[in-house]
């Protein structure tokens, strides 16, 4: 049994923006790729931020964010994102929420940014 309790759906889907926000910041920051590819996946990390914070203020309730001591693992940030939608989807929706509207809005731009690098 754990002692870690299931965050919810919101909370689960801020952590994986905050995720996917610094491993879009980390390729960013790869020497190899053209420099128009790194300005773009700061930009697109910036884009996943303002989601993450937006969902945020969705709620009164704290939601976690990442320490900021833990760095990118190499994850794949459009993984990340498609799976904080999928977490975003459990969200009940509260018709006078409308941070949680412009969550979706935001969500939805960052995810079509990251996935513009895909092809």
């Amino acid at each position: 049994m754990s002692d870690t309790a299931t965050p919810s759906p919101l909370a689960a889907a801020v952590i994986l923006l905050d995720r996917a926000e610094r491993e879009c910041t980390a390729l960013g920051g790869d020497a190899t790729a053209s420099l128009e590819d790194l300005t773009t996946w700061h930009l697109d990390a910036n884009l996943v931020r303002i989601a993450a914070d937006t969902l945020r203020s969705a709620t009164s309730a704290p939601l976690p964010e990442l320490p900021v001591f833990e760095g990118p693992t190499g994850l794949d940030p459009l993984r990340l994102l498609l799976t904080a939608r999928d977490e975003l989807r459990d969200v009940p929706d509260k018709a006078g929420n409308p941070s949680l509207f412009l969550g979706w809005i935001r969500l939805s731009t960052a995810l079509f940014a990251v996935r513009s690098h895909y092809e």
